[in-house]
């Protein structure tokens, strides 16, 4: 297997023929330094293959880690002011300083649901055919995750949209395939492992090194073809993927060898690949080259392959086997090593040790007695001890409001550990 030490995203060998979208994706790099990123190029180039290959995307990262700038800089780079694009308060957060968290936690949640409507509805308007339009949900909970993640994840198996949290249509809506859902996830980690999610929904692990000052600085005026060349550039059928992968690996002998080796590892335990992973990875190796032909993370061809493999193995194979690999210590030590050289995949398989993923479905979680969300105690906001009990809560307004009259909450709040039904 060769490796990845010391490579450099975005290199240009001498002679090397570019075009607009790699045009397009070095200013996207650009523009991100400007706005004080201090990311590295290949998890910036990352994001923007992502999107390519699937509607949805979630940054996971901690607070203030420049996931908003990040979105920001796309949207720039994309189609600057003349780009539309929803950024929203994912979570009604602030609902905890008022005295109905309820009321206006489900107010935000229909304003958000009738954003997204809006934004469908506007995407599939003829004269929009060529624009991309993106909804971002800032710093959502896991109620957000589910209900306009999961939920649309779900629905998109079939193509179609019915029903967002708090909107019921009385027809189905086709999702449009210029739409982008992007959320942003304020979390050191990310362990839900729900499989629907993961097929139509990129899992980012956003680099959790604190950025520059971010700079708010006006949008500029993107390309005149940026829009369209985007949508123009993604391939999300299989048969394209199959064909693109075909046209531009079949000259690398080695190419294929990371997933074979890690497949081969699999099988000696007795584990397979479901085709629907494959062809994930197809969709996504796609999409690392532009409509030239070219390598999007290194304009090397081998180079190229080898960072989108990676970053393949890291949001795609890994995620789908989390629990497997977590339950057979050999298996999880044999892929540590095979994957000693691919530093996004090495990456996943540390935080294994450090978290235990959650099943799809399930929510090991406790409600927050005062707004009634799910969270995870281990990265609550707040705890309260009252009356011998151990109450957790999503932010420090709810913990506020618990505090000054707990004898009005305590009886919606589910026992510590206790899982919610």
């Amino acid at each position: 297997m060769f490796g990845l030490e010391g490579h450099t995203a975005m290199q240009t060998p001498t002679g090397a023929q570019s075009g607009p979208e790699c045009d397009k994706v070095t200013g996207l790099i650009d523009r991100a330094a400007e706005m004080g990123l201090q990311a590295d190029p290949a998890s910036i180039v990352n994001c923007y293959v992502a999107l390519k290959s699937k509607p949805l995307a979630i940054l996971i990262g901690p607070s203030e880690s420049g996931k908003l700038a990040l979105v920001q800089s796309l949207v720039s780079v994309l189609g600057g002011e003349s780009l539309h694009c929803q950024i929203l308060d994912g979570h009604a957060w602030w609902a905890g300083q008022t005295g109905n968290v309820g009321l206006f936690a489900e107010a935000q949640t229909r304003l958000i649901a009738g954003k997204i409507l809006a934004l469908i509805e506007e995407a599939w308007q003829p004269e929009n055919a060529q624009r991309v339009l993106i909804a971002c949900l800032m710093r959502i909970s896991p109620d957000e995750l589910r209900g306009f993640f999961s939920e649309v994840a779900f629905q998109l198996r079939h193509g179609q949209i019915m029903h967002l949290p708090c909107a019921h249509l009385t027809e189905p809506i086709p999702y449009p395939p210029n739409l982008l859902l992007i959320g942003t996830m304020d979390s050191a980690r990310f362990d839900w492992t729900d499989k629907v999610l993961l097929s139509k929904t990129t899992i980012i692990d956003w680099p959790h090194t604190a950025p520059a000052s971010i700079k708010c600085i006006p949008r500029r005026t993107g390309m005149l073809d940026g829009e369209s060349m985007f949508l123009r550039s993604c391939i999300r059928d299989l048969i394209s993927a199959r064909r693109q992968v075909h046209r531009l690996l079949r000259g690398q002998r080695q190419a294929l060898r990371p997933v074979l080796h890690v497949e081969q590892l699999l099988r000696h335990h007795g584990i397979y690949l479901p085709s629907s992973i494959r062809d994930e990875i197809a969709v996504y190796l796609a999409n690392a080259w532009s409509l030239e032909g070219v390598g999007l993370f290194d304009r090397n061809n081998r180079m190229n392959t080898e960072v989108a493999y990676d970053f393949a193995m890291a949001q795609i194979i890994l995620p789908h086997l989390a629990e497997i690999i977590q339950a057979s210590p050999p298996l999880r030590g044999e892929l540590r090593a095979a994957l000693e050289p691919f530093p996004h995949a090495g990456a996943f398989m540390d935080n294994l040790d450090e978290i235990r993923p959650l099943k799809g479905g399930e929510n090991p979680m406790v409600k927050d007695p005062v707004c009634g969300m799910d969270i995870d105690p281990k990265t609550a906001a707040g705890k309260s001890e009252y009356k011998g009990q151990t109450y957790y809560f999503c932010s420090p307004g709810c913990k506020k409001s618990f505090d000054k009259e707990p004898e009005k909450y305590v009886g919606k709040a589910h026992q510590p550990g206790e899982h919610h039904k």
